[in-house]
């Protein structure tokens, strides 16, 4: 007995020593790559804990407490994600950008937002309500929506490769953060665009990198792609029921559908943060629609000065959105005081990065429009060149751009997937009688002339990706549309039913 344990341990021993031995030579995770773990799970954390500061500085704003959980946290996160960027805009003008103001502005959010931000993450988690009440068939979509948005969570922590995050939507934060501050860069041409999600990024880059400014955008974008989910449901003109949550399941997933929206979840881009406030526009004008109360229209204005804030282009809803407010303002006759002072706050948000065009060059809205030191009138000319739209683009844009848009190419440059078009106009022509469809009719029909009007003279202006701002108005009818189609009669069987047995 003592024999077989002496044998044992002496093998026990030698089996420590020729392990240890090799591994220590055979290293199988190295330090860097565990350090590189940590750097992601700190990109991850800083980026979410600015999001719910965000969310919850816009709960903190506007209680909104009539509107359900999901549509709640997105427009909350859209007013918070707004303010913040006058925030640190200002902290720029003042040449205070350095990382313990980035960590000073965090925590000191943190003290005043906590509770908000914990109820804002409640919000967030009425999702769960969602999958409990889906059939068969939206819950596997939604695993499928939520295994796209995933994927793309690794590109957002990797060092960034695509063209615009490194010619200026990183690179300008980065230059900024160098000088201490807000610096003129008209060389580079983008530096005149106006800079609200680049705040942002400013802000989350001061705490850490690059990657944390990404994974800040791809977190945002999972707020968008809730509150998208929870406004459809909560805006469904039809019966309650399976069919409203069904639409609000394919509203999201119809935005993952197409490979430009998707991919851009991991780009440190800006287009998805018009979208946010695309969504914040339509959550409060519905809200004002139901509840109509004058001063709800103020933060139509606070919204779009977000909007326009972002990209020039995305005012197309903006003006969607305000035309559609006249028109019921004088149909109601009531509110026209608030809808003009509601344009005179969108003025005034936006103001600023006017001004850092005017006095650093001259021109408002450098680079477009008026030559300068840097864009002489002969580029501009060039900028201006298009090939001319054919009969086929303008009449047929939707279909036009959804068949013809691949990511990167010439004309359309961007992929926005079929389900867009499948469903959205099959849910404009079922709802075509409610009121509740105008808004989203009207946000679709405007991109429509615009890419018509504005892309017949800039062949860049076609590119359907700079009017991402009306993804949410898309995908919300096309979760109608689904919605419509989900209990239509097929020799007496849902169809729901059928595509459910095939999951």
């Amino acid at each position: 007995m003592k024999r077989h344990t002496s044998l044992f341990l002496l093998f026990f021993t030698w089996s420590i020593l020729v392990m240890a031995g090799y591994f220590y030579y055979h290293k199988p995770v190295q330090v860097a790559d565990v350090l590189a773990l940590l750097r992601a799970g700190l990109d991850l954390g800083l980026a979410a804990w600015i999001a719910a500061l965000a969310g919850a500085l816009g709960r903190r704003l506007k209680p909104a407490a009539t509107l359900p959980s999901l549509e709640r946290a997105g427009l909350h996160a859209a007013l918070g994600a707004g303010c913040f960027s006058l925030l640190w805009l200002l902290l720029g003008a003042l040449h205070l950008y350095t990382p313990w103001m980035g960590w000073l502005v965090l925590v000191a959010s943190t003290l005043l937002l906590y509770r908000p931000a914990r109820l804002w993450l409640t919000d967030l988690l009425a999702v769960r309500d969602i999958w409990r009440q889906c059939g068969a068939m939206e819950r596997a979509i939604f695993l499928l929506a939520c295994a796209l948005v995933l994927l793309q969570l690794p590109i957002a922590l990797a060092p960034p490769t695509h063209w615009d995050a490194l010619s200026y939507h990183l690179e300008l934060p980065r230059q900024y953060l160098a000088a201490g501050g807000l610096v003129a860069l008209p060389e580079n041409p983008y530096w005149g665009s106006p800079q609200l999600t680049e705040m942002l990024y400013t802000w989350a880059m001061s705490l850490h990198g690059g990657q944390t400014a990404a994974t800040l955008g791809w977190w945002l974008d999972v707020v968008i792609l809730l509150g998208v989910a929870g406004f459809t449901i909560h805006h469904f003109p039809g019966d309650a029921g399976s069919p409203r949550l069904a639409g609000g399941v394919l509203a999201a997933a119809a935005l993952l559908a197409g490979a430009t929206p998707r991919h851009m979840l991991g780009w440190a881009y800006a287009d998805w943060m018009a979208a946010l406030f695309g969504l914040g526009i339509l959550c409060v004008l519905y809200q004002w629609m139901e509840q109509p109360e004058p001063k709800e229209l103020l933060w139509l204005g606070l919204l779009g000065g977000f909007l326009v804030s972002v990209k020039w282009t995305a005012g197309v809803l903006l003006l969607a959105a305000g035309l559609t407010a006249l028109v019921l303002v004088l149909r109601r006759r009531r509110g026209l005081p608030a809808l003009l002072l509601a344009g005179v706050i969108a003025v005034v948000v936006y103001l600023p990065w006017a001004l850092k065009d005017l006095l650093a060059t001259g021109n408002p809205f450098y680079p477009y429009l008026l030559p300068t030191a840097w864009v002489s009138a002969e580029r501009l000319a060039h900028l201006r060149y298009a090939p001319v739209l054919d009969w086929a683009d303008r009449i047929f844009f939707p279909l036009m751009a959804t068949w013809r848009g691949v990511e990167g190419a010439p004309g359309y440059s961007s992929d926005v997937g079929p389900l867009l078009v499948l469903l959205a106009i099959p849910g404009l022509i079922a709802f075509r009688k409610s009121l509740r469809s105008l808004p989203l009719a009207a946000a679709l029909l405007f991109t429509w002339l615009a890419v018509i009007g504005l892309g017949g003279g800039m062949g860049h202006l076609m590119q359907t990706r700079l009017y991402f701002a009306v993804l949410p108005a898309a995908a919300a009818l096309a979760g109608w549309g689904w919605s419509a189609i989900h209990s239509l009669p097929v020799p007496g069987v849902r169809v729901s039913r059928i595509a459910g047995s095939l999951v």
